[in-house]
């Protein structure tokens, strides 16, 4: 079904303040109540966009302690997408950090379905500079780059959690950093299709949403996450196989509170995001 995000009675609430004392290429590792956090970033002068930008690219993580999870951009039937506020230097000018998420796992909350991640996440992230603002910086020497999160984690009980990071750019990265870089960006969902992983044909019908994929590795560890604007489709799918377990169809049926599933998408943002186990892409449709 078709949900908001619906508020979370809030059994215990502890909020934890922590500041990285140490400005560098990369923060110290930030504890707080069931998990913990850190920001690494680093200019990528080897790959400049084609207007001749330089950027900053970096990596969010997060580790939760066992049992223990945070939400993904769209956290489904409940929960929080994590709230992030930055602070640049004034040599950033206009530019705007762009997050990203790679797929999420699927949770169930009692009745309920939430999107998320446990164990482990890294969120890369990337801000552009242009020449005359990577000079200006040069000239300054590192510019300190603030991070406010605000991150839900739950398990029986959610717990808000406040993290502040600050971090220098323009510091040189050790080897270490550049892998976990490097590592993040490779599980970023990709725009293009993928050799392994492949979405042929879309078709929002009156009772349901009908995809045609491809996924060389078959469909034992696909998942599916469809958006509508700030909504999220969190009711069970059918794959229905083809072509020796190669290929099939996705089927979601129409939401119970939806008469005309093809009326409602209509003027709506639909965001696709699928994964093999492996490979991740993500679509974006508007109709």
């Amino acid at each position: 079904m078709i949900k908001c995000h619906y508020q979370i009675v809030i059994f215990s609430i502890l909020c934890i303040l922590a500041a990285a004392n140490a400005k560098a290429a990369t923060t110290p590792w930030i504890d707080a109540s069931e998990m913990s956090g850190r920001m690494t970033a680093l200019i990528d002068d080897h790959q400049p966009s084609e207007a001749g930008n330089d950027t900053v690219k970096g990596v969010l993580q997060f580790r939760m302690k066992p049992g223990w999870h945070i939400y993904w951009r769209n956290p489904g039937d409940a929960g929080l997408a994590p709230q992030l506020t930055w602070t640049l230097p004034e040599q950033f000018g206009d530019a705007v950090p762009i997050l990203h998420y790679p797929a999420p796992n699927r949770f169930k909350e009692i009745d309920l379905t939430v999107f998320g991640y446990k164990g482990q996440v890294s969120l890369p992230f990337e801000i552009m500079m242009s020449g005359e603002e990577r000079s200006q910086a040069e000239e300054d020497g590192p510019l300190p780059i603030t991070l406010d999160a605000k991150v839900l984690i739950c398990k029986n009980i959610c717990i808000p959690q406040d993290f502040s990071f600050v971090l220098d750019v323009g510091q040189a990265p050790d080897l270490q950093d550049q892998s976990l870089i490097n590592a993040a960006w490779r599980d970023f969902p990709l725009r293009d299709e993928r050799a392994s992983l492949r979405l042929e044909n879309f078709v929002a019908g009156p009772d349901a949403l009908v995809l045609d994929v491809i996924s060389s590795r078959g469909f034992d560890e696909f998942d599916v996450f469809v958006e509508l604007d700030k909504w999220a489709l969190t009711h069970d799918y059918s794959i229905v196989r083809k072509d020796e377990g190669k290929s099939a169809q996705i089927i979601f049926k129409a939401p119970d509170d939806v008469e005309d599933f093809s009326r409602y998408v209509q003027d709506k943002t639909i965001r696709i995001t699928m994964t093999n186990g492996r490979d991740v892409i993500e679509r974006q449709f508007e109709f």
